[in-house]
Formats: structure tokens, sequence, C-alpha cells
């Protein structure tokens, strides 16, 4: 981690097109400026682990839902209920006029 000191007013950059402004400070914390390109997500820590709680919980299906999932909606069940037809034969046409 990088420790830096800065006044307000000055500020850093970060790759291409970030900066980081010192805005201000005060007894409650200190106020920052955040310029960048619209596609890179800025995210407080907070939120952003909130996020990330949120679509780990998301990309578990409750147990209740796979309960009034029917038996013969699972793909096991599709494909003994659907008869395989035989492979088409295929004659070339070589030589054909």
């Amino acid at each position: 981690m990088l420790i830096l000191s800065r006044h307000e007013g000055e500020g850093l950059s970060i790759g291409e097109g970030i900066r980081i402004v010192v805005l201000g400070h005060d007894h409650r914390g200190v106020r920052l400026g955040i310029e960048a390109p619209s596609d890179v997500r800025i995210l407080r820590d907070e939120l952003a682990a909130a996020v990330r709680t949120e679509n780990q919980r998301a990309a578990v299906p409750p147990r209740a839902w796979l309960e009034i999932v029917p038996a013969s909606a699972t793909p096991k069940a599709w494909l003994e209920a659907v008869p395989l037809s035989p492979t088409p034969r295929v004659t070339p046409l070589i030589g054909s006029a």
C-alpha cells in the first residue's frame, strides 16, 4: 500500500485518466474528488462489499425453489421422455449433374 500526504487542493493520478484530489477535511473526515472515465466503476469499500455479498447470495437459489421444481423438469427426465431419432443417412452427390 502506498501512503501519501496531500494537502487540500492537491491530488494524485492513477493510471490513464484517473485523478483524485483532496477537496477538504474536518472532524468528520476527508472529502475527495475523483475524476475518472465513465467506464471505470467507483464504489466505496462498504458498498463494494455489500454488492459482492448480494451477488454471492443471488447466485445460489433458495432451497425452497428447488423443492417446488417438479422432478420431471430436470434435464435427465427430459432426455428420457424425448425419443431419440436415428441419425439420418446422407448420400453424397459426388459426380451428379
